[in-house]
């Protein structure tokens, strides 16, 4: 197991290298589902607002 953890010589690198990519993944998937969370609030603000104005929110045909 230690030899494992020593990671033959480069755990100062490695490790760190590690760490530092579960962060970057974890705030990219923290912002992403902020801004997924806004996205939607806004969506549905703005068909109730169409609604209220009595615009249709259904996709136009093409």
């Amino acid at each position: 197991m230690a030899d494992f953890l020593n990671m033959g010589g480069f755990a100062l690198y490695v490790w760190p290298a590690y760490g530092l990519s579960l962060v970057s993944i974890a705030a990219i998937t923290f912002v992403t589902l902020r801004f997924r969370r806004r996205a939607a609030r806004d969506l549905a603000e703005r068909q109730m607002a169409a609604k209220q104005a009595g615009r249709s929110t259904d996709a136009p045909q093409i």
